[in-house]
């Protein structure tokens, strides 16, 4: 590709041995914890085994890819490939899915998410919570009760009111 001796192909390989040397601990890390996360639900896991077998394990998977697979252009066209089309088309179903099922169960919150008026709170061992304001709150009961008293007017007034009698 590039002669050996070019100073440019020395720094540009350089440069590239700084990138993968500082991204992949953040990436692996990131993993690490995910892993750790989802089938542990903790923090960190209490047999240092575990520890020490899924760090090799994240660590030897993009080993193994990188001493067998001779192109590795293919991998990552692949790859980028299937990340594409998730991202693109399935990520996005997901997301609205995820709205909806909350708009059903639970719309005060599916509505204070969408206009952002919501904030996190963590309590100690506790997973954060996600908690409404209460100027948010007031703002949808009063705008609850306007629409409900609209619809009494529609029908004539309020229908708390006695009907008046003929005699």
């Amino acid at each position: 590709m590039y002669d050996f001796t070019s100073p440019s192909a020395f720094v540009l390989r350089l440069a590239i041995f700084c990138l993968i040397f500082s991204t992949y601990p953040l990436v692996a890390y990131f993993l690490y914890d995910l892993i750790i996360r989802l089938f542990f639900k903790a923090e960190e896991p209490t047999n240092k085994l575990i520890t020490v077998a899924l760090n090799i394990s994240i660590n030897l998977f993009p080993l193994i890819c990188a001493l067998y697979i001779p192109n590795i252009g293919t991998l990552l066209a692949v790859v980028g490939t299937v990340s594409g089309y998730l991202v693109i088309y399935v990520l996005p179903v997901f997301v609205y899915l995820k709205h909806m099922r909350t708009k059903i169960t639970n719309p005060l919150l599916a509505e204070a998410l969408v206009l952002n008026e919501y904030k996190t709170e963590k309590f100690d061992d506790k997973s954060p919570q996600i908690a409404v304001s209460n100027d948010f709150i007031r703002k949808q009961r009063n705008l609850q009760a306007r629409q409900n008293n609209g619809e009494n007017a529609k029908f004539g007034g309020a229908l708390e009111e006695e009907p008046e009698e003929i005699v």
